[in-house]
């Protein structure tokens, strides 16, 4: 609304504009009221008028899903008449307001009219230049007549503005209302287009898609389709090296970049217009981009999109849907979710088949022939478009060739890391049309090896007129996820679901020719074999060791029998990859390479000890990889048989290189202490004391495995290290002259004349002596420093056992109440702080003796009199073997200083 300040004059106050309020809102009215007379809104559930008329030819679920989806109509229209006959209550409470302030402009103007006639009737007498003044009248003054004039139009225009400002703010709260209650039916958010067509469809998918029947699928189908033509269109307008334009590639982007990895919809109908095969042209053809342009990046947003929306087209499924959610956005996923079920169960597609005849399918029956499309894509060819002038040769065509797989794996892993929500399908992974199955075989067929797929082809002019020369070369982009490898790309999809993957890794490769091997062994050893060690996984294993840690670690595991399965073969994987790697300074190249692997194998392998602890005293040769607890009726354990053993043990095995890494280690001798504990006081409560001889002994070995051989492979390490250095000495000792020593090695640390950055000479280290300053910069008694760990880890696994034994006995509580009391047995004078026994003759939790009551209660227990004969010949021999650890640890200590003492 226009509003008045002093106009000094003005004829007239502006004035409301002419507007049918009251028609408008008869009009919505009107227009409720036709919604509602409908047979849809008045009987849309019962199925009756019109509808109704149909019930003699529908029955059944027909019937009830006919009823449904005129039940969501009716809904709808209700919803919208409901509106409609909202709008019209607050356009006409605008409309009131709106006459009344008409009314009072009127009356404004009266009063700005009469106070201009006041004006002129006063003005008309104040005296003109000339004229005769008559001294018995009074005339007005000009001055005065202004300022009156001036007061009246500022009290009109005050009361003028505040019924505009009353006005106009209900205006603005009415407007507020209306586009808050239109918002609730039809979101902007949703409804927003690029063309009417666009915004048509967008309102359908606002108002009818949040269902589960055909009006809620119907509806995002044909949403879904003409967006999939739109993407198709954009993606296609490429330049003369076969790229997407960067404008139409940022379009891509902005509209269904985020969509085709959340809405299946539209997932599905982009994958049924744009293939495997046009996703692996795309990626090749844009992969010889320069990987820091901003093209290169939108490459990779578009790619991302389209593996996610593969994830979707073959059957992927959130993850995190909440149907009990508060959150509006996790309702509305739901809801879209339910309707892509109710489609997916009962609609069909129409593909073309090779004759150009259209073909009805049901959508699982579209998802198999999808994913043999993939498989044949897979293992196809795709040559980038040549592009030239890289400065090797002036005539120089470079094309890089690759498999499909190559770059098909790119967009799924980058779709994965996008939306880590998603898992690939069961159908995916273990269907019988299943791409992962086919894709181990394709990689075993390239023996894991992808760098050679990347060719140059040139002929070089006046050098080889009459051949074409093909060397090696290395890609001129770089990989998105830092490999080329397809299998360690599609990892990044696979966590996420524990059982489709026990059933993959429990399973067979497929590979024909006799050499066949379960799918896990071939991911964590087979691949870095056949590769000659020369495949790495740059995550250093952590999706690999994630996925089989979810398997292993399922509530249900020692349930299923595929458990132990995964983990023989996770075993047996490990320990090829590191004999195929080899070792330098003591540990496995395959190990240092994986460390992230090597320290999830703590995980997966720590709630397994109690099994790999009891066969290393009685492991035979089984071919199963399980048996059944004799006491857990439908639970498992894991068998290993003395081959394994040994491929666990030593200072090769895998249990000694995955103790290299702490965490690792640290997980694996909490789960022992746990287990052991457990077992100990089994055994003393039940008084069995051959299987309490058996824990001591099985638990012992375990834990020496542990500590004491990764320790020993540690003191490897340093004795190699020790070599290196003295050879290095003795170079340097013969050479003293040439050879600055600053050159050499690092000297931060030695001391103020020998500071880092001095370059040392023979002469400034006269007074010190050269070989002491050999062995300060290039020492060659670390071995000697390893033992002293070693001998310490021997001694702690002894110390362990003991005070285990002791805690275990405590706990077991089998303390034999007798005429003895505590008192005749240590002394009157012990006092209880410094007794095992408690005031009323109970025992202690051995945690909570002090060091006095902790001897009292050992000389006891190793006592003729300790618990009963059984249980002290148990801990006696028990003791015994502990100190022939500790004696042999003793020993080992004065054959490392060589002091004898």
């Amino acid at each position: 609304m226009a509003y008045v300040s002093f106009t000094g004059g003005a004829d007239e106050l502006p004035s409301l504009d002419k507007a049918d309020i009251h028609g408008l809102a008869i009009a919505f009215k009107n227009l409720a009221g036709a919604i509602l007379e409908t047979d849809v809104a008045r009987d849309g559930s019962t199925v009756s008028g019109r509808i109704g008329s149909q019930s003699d030819v529908w029955s059944g679920r027909a019937k009830e899903a006919y009823a449904r989806e005129a039940s969501l109509i009716k809904s709808a229209a209700h919803k919208a008449a409901g509106i409609e006959q909202f709008i019209h209550e607050k356009l006409e409470n605008y409309n009131e307001a709106y006459s009344n302030t008409q009314n009072k402009i009127k009356k404004h103007q009266s009063d700005w009219d009469q106070a201009k006639s006041t004006y002129d009737n006063r003005m008309a007498l104040v005296p003109k230049p000339g004229q005769a003044i008559d001294k018995n009248i009074c005339y007005p003054k000009a001055e005065d007549v202004e300022n009156e004039l001036d007061s009246a139009q500022k009290r009109i225009a005050k009361a003028y503005n505040k019924d505009i400002r009353a006005l106009d703010a209900l205006a603005a709260a009415t407007a507020v209302e209306l586009k808050k209650k239109l918002e609730e039916f039809l979101p902007s958010s949703k409804t927003t287009g690029h063309n009417d067509a666009d915004v048509r469809r967008n309102v359908g998918v606002a108002m009818f898609g949040d269902g589960g029947g055909f009006i809620a699928t119907q509806t995002r189908v044909t949403d879904a389709n003409r967006d999939a033509d739109d993407a198709v269109k954009l993606l296609s307008d490429v330049d003369k090296n076969g790229n997407t334009r960067k404008e139409s590639l940022d379009e891509f982007n902005s509209r269904y970049a985020k969509r085709l990895g959340t809405d299946p919809f539209l997932a599905n109908a982009f994958a049924m217009k744009y293939g495997p095969g046009k996703i692996a042209s795309f990626a090749a053809n844009a992969d010889r981009l320069d990987p820091d342009s901003a093209q290169r990046q939108a490459v990779g947003k578009a790619l991302s999109a389209m593996g996610s929306g593969t994830m979707l087209a073959t059957g992927s499924i959130p993850r995190d849907l909440d149907a009990n959610s508060s959150d509006p956005h996790q309702r509305e996923r739901v809801a879209m979710w339910n309707a892509w079920r109710s489609y997916g169960s009962t609609m069909e597609v129409k593909v073309e088949g090779e004759n150009g005849k259209i073909i009805h399918k049901s959508l699982s029956e579209w998802q198999e022939g999808y994913l043999e499309q993939i498989k044949k894509i897979g293992r196809s060819s795709f040559d980038a478009k040549p592009f030239h002038n890289l400065g090797v040769y002036s005539s120089s065509t470079v094309k890089k060739e690759s498999r499909g797989y190559v770059f098909l794996a790119q967009a799924w892993g980058l779709g994965a890391c996008e939306h880590p929500e998603l898992t690939f399908s069961r159908e995916f992974v273990n269907g019988k049309h299943n791409v992962m199955h086919d894709l181990l075989k394709w990689d075993y067929e390239q023996k894991a090896q992808y760098s050679r797929n990347y060719l140059r082809d040139y002929k070089a002019s006046g050098m080889h007129d009459t051949n074409d020369t093909k060397v090696s070369f290395t890609s001129y982009g770089k990989p998105p996820l830092g490999t080329w490898d397809p299998v360690a790309n599609v990892l990044h999809g696979m966590d996420g679901d524990p059982q489709m993957n026990r059933t993959f890794l429990s399973s067979n490769v497929g590979i024909e020719g006799g050499n066949d091997q379960n799918v896990t062994k071939y991911l964590v050893g087979g691949r870095y074999k056949l590769s000659g060690g020369e495949i790495h996984y740059p995550d250093k294993g952590e999706h690999l060791g994630k996925i089989v840690y979810e398997v292993t670690s399922m509530p249900d595991a020692r349930r299923h029998k595929e458990n132990f399965t995964v983990l023989h073969e996770y075993i047996d994987g490990y320990k090829e990859a590191m004999d195929a790697g080899g070792f330098n300074r003591g540990q496995s190249r395959f190990g240092y390479s994986h460390s992230h692997l090597r320290r999830i194998s703590g995980a997966i392998l720590g709630p397994y000890m109690h099994d790999i602890a009891y066969q290393m005293q009685s492991s035979k040769a089984d071919l199963l990889h399980y048996s059944e607890y004799p006491d857990r009726p439908g639970e498992y354990m894991l068998r290993v048989s003395a081959y394994d053993i040994s491929r666990l043990k030593g200072l090769d095995g895998v249990l000694v290189d995955v103790s290299i890494d702490k965490q690792a280690s640290k997980t694996m001798i909490n789960h022992s202490m746990a287990q052991m504990h457990v077992d100990m006081v089994k055994n003393m409560r039940d008084r069995n004391y051959i299987g309490l001889k058996t824990t001591v002994a099985s638990w012992t070995d375990t834990l020496e495995t542990l500590t004491v051989a990764p320790q020993n492979a540690n003191e490897n390490m340093k004795k190699v290290l020790d070599q290196n250095n003295g050879y290095i000495q003795s170079l340097v000792s013969k050479g003293v002259s040439i050879v600055p020593f600053g050159n050499l090695v690092s000297i931060t640390g030695l001391p103020d004349w020998r500071k880092a950055g001095t370059m040392l000479n023979i002469n400034a280290g006269k007074d010190w002596g050269l070989p002491k300053i050999l062995e300060t910069m290039l020492p060659t008694s670390n071995a000697a420093t390893a033992h002293y760990k070693v001998v310490d880890a021997h001694n702690g696994v002894a110390l362990t056992m003991k005070s285990q034994f002791l805690a275990a006995a405590s706990e077991a509580n089998t303390w034999p109440s007798g005429a003895e009391t505590p008192q005749q047995r240590w002394g009157a004078g012990a006092g209880e702080d410094n007794s095992p026994l408690n005031a009323d003759g109970s025992l202690k939790p051995y945690v909570k003796m002090n060091s006095v009551a902790k001897s009292q209660y050992e000389d006891w227990m190793g006592s003729d009199q300790g618990l009963t004969s059984g249980q002290g010949k148990a801990f006696g021999e028990a003791s015994k073997k502990i100190d022939d650890l500790l004696r042999t640890a003793e020993q080992s200590r004065k054959d490392a200083t060589r002091d004898g003492h």
